[in-house]
């Protein structure tokens, strides 16, 4: 008989304490002041994270976790010189150092095609996330 109050007793704490886990909602994405980043740049034909063929003559960059669309401002310290990208792709691989992959077109503004790879600082133009909509995402979100 205590053994089935104990047993009772316990599947009912399980259930008591078996809520489901909380909702997180994502946050937005946040570079509260410019981030000093290894950046470096590809060129190669590739499909891109949109589905679209890469564009090397683009203004546009891979970032791991930005969401694509988001536009960035991209400044290399030693020159001084940057540009705005608007993210597009997922990269650089996890298994690097890098933080973000330009396109060919961003690296030669910045002129870092001979260097490959530089420090350069990321942070939203004008302090804030500006959203750039893709033609290729607003016709995947429309089928």
């Amino acid at each position: 008989m205590f053994e089935r109050i104990v047993t009772v007793a316990a599947l009912s704490l399980t259930v008591w304490y078996s809520a489901p886990p909380p909702k997180h909602e994502a946050a937005p994405p946040v570079l509260p002041v410019p981030q000093l980043v290894l950046a470096s740049f590809y060129d190669e034909p590739q499909l891109i994270a949109t589905g679209e063929k890469y564009d090397p003559y683009g203004m546009t960059a891979a970032h791991r976790s930005l969401p694509l669309g988001t536009r960035v401002k991209v400044t290399d310290p030693k020159s001084g010189k940057s540009v705005v990208v608007t993210i597009n792709d997922r990269g650089p691989a996890n298994w690097t150092a890098r933080d973000i992959d330009l396109s060919l077109a961003a690296a030669q503004v910045l002129e870092m095609e001979e260097r490959g790879v530089i420090m350069a600082t990321v942070e939203f133009p004008g302090g804030s996330p500006v959203k750039d909509p893709l033609p290729g995402l607003q016709a995947a979100s429309k089928n």
